[in-house]
This record gives C-alpha cells, structure tokens and sequence, in this order.
C-alpha cells in the first residue's frame, strides 16, 4: 500500500537522526473509523456485510511505491521512494477476530542497496504480529499489535523496542487502518455511496483520511467498490488544523470477498500537497508526494 512505502521513508530518516538505542513513545492509539452512508444506491437495497469463518486463512502481499518530497526556506529533499513487497498472513479466530503476522519483506530500487535504514525497518517489521476485534460491517473496534520476536531488546525487555520496531509497529497500524474496508450499517444496493473518515500517515504528513467508497457491483459472496480519496487536518495529529494546508487526491477499486477481512485486490494511487507550520512564518514546511499502493491475494485457500 502506498501508506507503507511513506512511512518507511519517514522512519527511516528518523532512525539515521535518533540512532537505534533511542527510545520512543508507543503507537498512537487506535481511533474506530467514522462511517457515513451517503446515498443508499437502487433498489433492492439489502445490508453488505463480512461472514468471516473460524479457521479460514490467507496470504496478501502489500506493495508500494511513489515519490515524496519535502521543502524548507534552507533545505530541500526530492526522491523517489523504494519499491517494496510486503508480505503477510492472516487467519480468523472468530467471526469476530481474526490474527495477522508480517513476513520477511524487501525492498528494489536504485537506491534499495544503500538505504540500510529502511532494511532495518524491514527486518523489524519480520514477526510483527496481533489481532483485530473486527464487527460485521467490518468495523475494527480493537487492534492489538506485538512487536517481533527478533527484536533484541523486546525479547530481553518487554517494555523496551528499538526504533525500527516502534516504526515497524507504527507501519503496521497505519496500513491496517488503510486496508479494512468498513460497510454501511443501513441496507443498500448498486451504486450507494458511503465516507469513511480514519487517521493515516503518508510521508511527512498524519491528517484524516476521507475515503469515499461507491458500490459496483454485489453477489452473495463478494463486492466491487470504487474509491474517491481526501483529507482532511486531524485535531490529534500534532499538527494544529489552523497550522496546516492540505490536499488529498486520489482514486482506487478494491474487491471484497466476505469471507474474508481484507480486499483479495485493492489499488489505489493518491497525490498529497500539504504546508506546516504558522501561515504568518517563512520557515513553513512543504510536504508533497505522488504514491501509488497494490494489495492482493496471494494463496488461496
């Protein structure tokens, strides 16, 4: 997904400032999306919901890539940003949860060699694992999330992370919290619309994501989506809304099966402009990036 090749070039700039025995608070916590029905679409209108089946279980592999840059009055950083194949599993617990482990991943490029920062990042996002408390409209209530095993310091502390894990443990929730699709609670039919508003963090920017998802297409075990993306300042982020500039673009189509609660396919590319700081002061900073994300079903079982 395009969150994740952002947020891996942000952690690893930070990691090569802070070093790896730096400390770092824990992953913000996790905020419910807020789900608005728009238009119910034509009749016959029936509610889209998820059928998860304990025991069931796959396989996606999350891929990104994109460019980002960043501007002050004295410095500017221009780059594309490495591609990269992330690999996980899931399997269901319940109709109601289900439990994901992260897999080695890797990433190519021009520069993928030479960026030793993100491979760590890589490395530490290997084990990454936990569950979700996920509804039938597809609404995650609760996301635990464990760092990995091969981190040294979590295996002799488990109070203690190194700074790969924190961004790995923080790449992992900003891509979940993109990739599950919630479904509106009131009955609809082909062509209802319907916004999600969810926290994310691409590049050098944490804003609300406002997801517009229009239904193509339904059978009793899947549907087609349409998806229309924007943003908005988000109050939590650490960046007052009255100290930002924001645009959002983008589009996407994502296929769901029910049994299952992550699209089998979800493409999507997204633009984002942004200024930071006081509009009165000349060191505002310029974030701006073009990122294009690829889920899909690996292993059918």
């Amino acid at each position: 997904m395009s969150s994740v090749a952002v947020a891996l070039s942000v952690a690893a700039l930070i990691c090569a400032q802070t070093g790896a025995g730096t400390k770092l608070p824990p992953p913000r916590l996790w905020r419910p999306p807020v789900v608005t029905l728009l238009s119910p679409g034509e009749a016959p209108l029936a509610p889209l919901r998820y059928a998860l089946v304990k025991g069931g279980e796959g396989q996606l592999d999350l891929e990104g890539s994109g460019q980002w840059r960043v501007k002050t009055s004295s410095n500017e950083a221009n780059a594309p940003l490495p591609s990269l194949m992330i690999p996980f599993r899931y399997s269901v617990d319940s109709a109601t949860q289900f439990s994901f482990e992260f897999q080695e991943a890797r990433a190519s490029g021009p520069t993928a060699d030479q960026d030793h920062a993100t491979a760590g990042i890589l490395m530490a996002l290997q084990g990454v694992a936990g569950n979700v408390e996920f509804d039938a409209r597809g609404l995650a209530q609760k996301v635990s999330i464990r760092p990995s095993p091969l981190d040294p310091e979590f295996a002799r502390d488990q109070k203690k992370v190194t700074v790969g894990t924190h961004y790995a443990l923080e790449l992992a929730r900003s891509a979940f919290m993109h990739l599950l699709t919630p479904l509106p609670e009131q009955p609809i039919g082909v062509g209802a619309s319907w916004q999600v508003e969810r926290p994310q963090t691409r590049g050098t920017v944490s804003y609300t994501e406002v997801a517009t998802f229009t239904l193509v297409s339904r059978d009793k075990n899947r549907a087609k989506l349409s998806v229309r993306l924007g943003g908005k300042p988000d109050p939590l982020a650490g960046v007052h809304p009255d100290q930002i500039d924001l645009s959002v673009t983008g589009t996407g189509e994502a296929e769901l099966e029910f049994v299952r609660p992550f699209p089998v396919r979800l493409l999507d590319t997204v633009s984002i402009h942004a200024f930071t700081g006081p509009r009165e002061s000349p060191q505002r900073v310029e974030h701006e990036g073009s990122l294009t994300g690829h889920l899909h079903l690996a292993t059918r079982k």
